[in-house]
């Protein structure tokens, strides 16, 4: 009626030789009956062009006050089109500068610098006439110059 651990050590040492083994063959049984994953295949869009989206964010100003960081973007869009018409890409702070004085002295861009720079630096940014110049001298700039790369423009070509 003694229980000997002696009598029964190698089917304890089987026993739990077993139990060892059982563990990562129930994992790795598991993983062979998961169904394999579904590969999300990621559309790749278009980067918008420079005219692209300086239109679209045109579009955007007309649509009420608009927060600081849309008046960045806008100016900073405006800058780099209007240096990219001059034949310059200004890479580093001076060159914009440059670009900048360039664009207020060019009398093609003048008129919608200075309104959009009054517009979006003036005292009175949110006044309804301040919008309403910057939006004619916009629009006029956006007919002259950007009709050309609207893809509307392009589809009717």
């Amino acid at each position: 009626t003694n229980f000997a651990l002696s009598a029964y050590y190698s089917r304890i040492l089987m026993g739990l030789g077993a139990a060892w083994l059982l563990v990562p063959t129930i994992a790795i049984v598991r993983r062979m009956l998961r169904p394999a994953p579904v590969a999300v295949v990621a559309s790749i869009t278009p980067q918008a062009t420079l005219p692209e989206r300086l239109c679209a964010m045109m579009d955007e100003c007309g649509h009420g006050p608009m927060t600081l960081s849309q008046r960045a973007k806008l100016e900073l869009l405006l800058l780099h089109y209007g240096s990219e018409c001059l034949g310059t890409t200004p890479q580093t702070p001076r060159e914009l500068i440059e670009s900048l004085s360039r664009l207020r002295n060019d009398p093609r861009t003048r008129p919608v610098v200075l309104a959009v720079e009054t517009w979006l630096h003036g005292k009175e940014t949110d006044s309804p006439a301040a919008c309403a110049d910057a939006s004619a001298k916009l629009g006029e700039f956006r007919a002259e110059h950007l009709s050309v790369h609207t893809p509307a423009a392009e589809g009717n070509s």
